[in-house]
């Protein structure tokens, strides 16, 4: 009798360890990662919102799937059973029940298991809207079956930085000699004779990291000794013996863009009228520029004062006054 009621235990514990073994290979949790759709939504947004994952363990008929999202969204508890569609292959019916201000369940009808995407559409006549607040939400996903997972919402652009730097404004300005050796505000042809042309230069020299800017010239008027007043080109390629003064203008370049020079100032060669009293562009910058230090003959404009007399050039000392100006656009 004793071996028999021995046996009746040792069998019963075997079942029940078995049912044990069982239960607990049935609850053991699969991962999955559901997407949501809109993944990026403003605040306060009232839109269908679209859950999508794949099942790792297989979904039997009249299994359930859990559905959380965070307190911050309002309209969960109107919501109600047609404003939830649950579709995927072999799912033929689906009932929502036990909404909440933060879940649902809804359960399945199948006609065999379920192993590929079940699409969850959250909106109907009623829809959960953002929270007023920006944030990473996340909206969790999990089964009868065992599977769950979450994956997040991200309202408010609360998942973007924002990278700034400031970089500070560049702009100078010098007048140079023509070799950019030294800075200079003098332009003297010496004294003049029948024989040559007397001619002086210097560089304009700009460094900006202005999109664009331009530079302006104005005059005292003519070159004259306050009496006498030189013929001016128009324009001219000056020769000794004959009384004629203008100024010729090479732009030169920048390090990153272009160089326009004006119309009426743009003759190659040949010396142009430089006597305008009024501001006018001599020169159109297009990108930014860097010369460098010294000796830039390059990254600079050259501008060259001619005169040439004849033998009824009245005498005397001889000026003008030449004013430039250089407007930025940053």
């Amino acid at each position: 009798m004793k071996t028999k009621i021995f046996g009746i235990i040792f069998l019963f514990s075997l079942i029940i360890s078995s049912i044990a073994l069982q239960s607990s290979i049935k609850i053991e949790a699969a991962g999955i990662t559901p997407t949501v759709t809109p993944s990026a939504q403003t605040v306060s947004a009232n839109a269908n919102i679209t859950l999508v994952f794949t099942p790792v363990t297989p979904i039997t008929n009249g299994s359930t799937i859990n559905v959380s999202f965070p307190s911050g969204y309002t309209g969960g508890t109107a919501l109600t059973n047609t404003d939830v569609t649950v579709t995927g292959t072999n799912i033929t019916s689906t009932v929502e029940a036990s909404f909440t201000a933060t879940s649902f369940i809804s359960t399945l009808t199948t006609s065999a298991n379920v192993t590929t995407a079940v699409t969850i559409v959250i909106g109907g006549t009623n829809r959960l809207t953002t929270p007023a607040a920006a944030g990473n939400y996340p909206f969790s996903v999990a089964t009868s079956v065992g599977d769950s997972g979450a994956n997040f919402q991200y309202v408010g652009q609360a998942n973007v930085v924002q990278v700034r730097a400031l970089v500070p404004v560049s702009l100078s300005f010098v007048i140079r000699d023509s070799a950019d050796a030294a800075n200079t505000n003098t332009c003297d042809m010496g004294t003049l004779s029948l024989a040559a042309v007397g001619s002086c230069s210097y560089r304009l020299k700009i460094g900006s990291n202005a999109a664009s800017y331009a530079v302006s010239v104005a005059t005292s008027g003519n070159f004259t000794n306050g009496s006498y007043n030189f013929a001016n080109a128009a324009p001219t390629l000056i020769t000794a013996g004959t009384e004629t003064y203008g100024a010729v203008i090479t732009p030169g370049a920048v390090t990153n863009g272009s160089v326009v020079l004006a119309g009426p100032y743009s003759a190659g060669a040949n010396s142009v009228n430089y006597t305008n009293t009024i501001a006018a562009t001599l020169l159109t910058i297009t990108g930014q520029n860097n010369p460098g230090a010294t000796g830039d003959t390059t990254n600079t404009s050259l501008v060259t004062h001619n005169a040439a007399i004849s033998n009824t050039t009245a005498s005397g000392l001889y000026t003008q006054t030449v004013t430039y100006t250089v407007l930025p656009t940053f």
